[in-house]
């Protein structure tokens, strides 16, 4: 259940997360494991701490036609445009003893596998303003 998911991403980033939450019912909305946890973990590791500045994350639960969408958007350094497009495909950089950088692309991965090509993540960012993932699943309780 997504309320539990929320619940766990505040304790794990320290209660800073600012969550909008559009209708109440989204709280009951099925969502699969380990998918909010490792982009807000990016957002934190990659985003605001190379940044040096207090940041801000902000998550958002939404439906449009059917569809759930959570975004998470931070203040942190920003994905450079050639960056984004190979972010979730590139998976070049795992290695055995390096697993970072694997998080997004392996929540993407799963999210088509269950749910269908057409669900997933998407990418949007400016360069030391922000970064924005959204998460796109079918609506399900």
């Amino acid at each position: 259940m997504l309320d539990a998911v929320i619940n766990s991403v505040n304790g794990m980033a320290n209660g800073f997360p600012k969550t909008q939450v559009d209708q109440e019912e989204l709280y009951d909305a099925k969502i699969v494991k380990l998918t909010l946890q490792p982009i807000v973990e990016n957002a934190i590791f990659n985003g605001i701490e190379p940044s040096g500045r207090n940041g801000l994350i902000q998550i958002h639960v939404y439906t449009e036609n059917g569809i759930l969408y959570i975004s998470v958007k931070d203040n942190g350094i920003g994905i450079s445009p050639e960056n984004i497009e190979k972010l979730l495909t590139d998976t070049s950089r795992i290695t055995r003893s390096n697993m970072s950088g694997i998080g997004l692309p392996n929540v993407d991965r799963r999210l088509k596998l269950v749910y269908g090509e057409e669900y997933g993540l998407k990418l949007e960012s400016e360069l030391d303003q922000y970064t924005l993932i959204t998460i796109a699943l079918p609506l399900e309780f």
